[in-house]
């Protein structure tokens, strides 16, 4: 019969075992669980299909996955600028007076240390994007865009917040659309740099005349973006949370004050029942 069909037993039984020893390599070597540390993705084809540009930043980089596209390049100007302000407001709040080259130089050092203090978590930071190991890819560069890119968004939400003053022909601030774009490509999920980093660097730069904490720069630039009524910025409830990036702060803002009210009624409801069983007893 086997014969009559033209078909071989013995290759049929080869091409089965060939395909579970396949299978059982494969089955060894995928990865069973995704590692804890990744939290900034691509995003899902079945959303970035639909409408693309909703997912794509308009003006600004954040991060690696869109560093150096095209259309993307002019806003590094501004970026540069923000550093370079930084760095001038530093070192002119000094109480000693330095010359130009002396400045040069005091420049140079405080890059140099915030560099060294990025560099230092720089494999942690890298291990937050899924698919990618950009530390390993990307080098030295990277460092450079975690720092340039964290030190512009900080000294965003400062400025925003009036913790320093803006310049009077700051694009961001004088023309109407660059805040709309900024809102936009600040919450995209492939635009997000590590918290620890903004953290690291929030906490090397900060002025002593600063009152506001990185949090509430982050919830006062968004304020308005998901209420007319914005709730006042409770830092207490961020206290123990492992915040991943700036809009897995916004997603807790938006969920912990709800657990807080749920917790409050049901509190209020356990005393109203041991007030109720008291009253009984009595």
């Amino acid at each position: 019969m086997a014969a009559e069909s033209g078909r071989s037993y013995d290759s049929v039984v080869i091409s089965v075992g060939s395909l579970v020893s396949s299978l059982k390599v494969e089955l060894k070597n995928a990865p069973l669980s995704m590692p804890p540390s990744h939290c900034i993705f691509k995003t899902p084809s079945i959303l970035f299909r639909h409408k693309e540009n909703s997912f794509l930043p308009n003006c600004f980089s954040i991060g690696p996955m869109h560093h150096g596209k095209e259309n993307l390049v002019a806003a590094e100007k501004i970026k540069t600028k923000y550093l370079k302000g930084l760095l001038w407001r530093i070192i002119t709040n000094r109480e000693q007076t330095f010359s130009e080259e002396a400045i040069e130089i005091e420049e140079q050092k405080l890059f140099t240390d915030w560099v060294n203090a990025v560099k230092l978590v720089e494999k942690q930071a890298s291990a937050c994007y899924a698919g990618h190991d950009y530390a390993a890819e990307l080098g030295d560069e990277f460092v450079k865009t975690m720092v340039l890119d964290a030190v512009f968004i900080i000294e965003l939400f400062r400025m925003d917040a009036g913790e320093i003053t803006k310049e009077e022909d700051d694009p961001i601030f004088s023309m109407a659309c660059m805040l709309q774009f900024l809102h936009h490509d600040l919450i995209l999920l492939e635009n997000q740099i590590p918290w620890l980093v903004l953290e690291i660097l929030f906490d090397k730069t900060a002025l002593p005349f600063e009152s506001k904490s990185l949090i509430e720069l982050v919830l006062g630039f968004f304020a308005n973006m998901f209420t007319t009524h914005p709730l006042k910025i409770k830092k207490w409830l961020f206290t123990y949370q492992d915040i991943k990036h700036v809009l897995d702060l916004l997603r807790l803002s938006l969920v912990l004050p709800s657990e807080e009210i749920k917790n409050n009624h049901n509190l209020d409801g356990n005393r109203s029942v041991r007030s109720q069983g008291s009253k009984k007893q009595v």
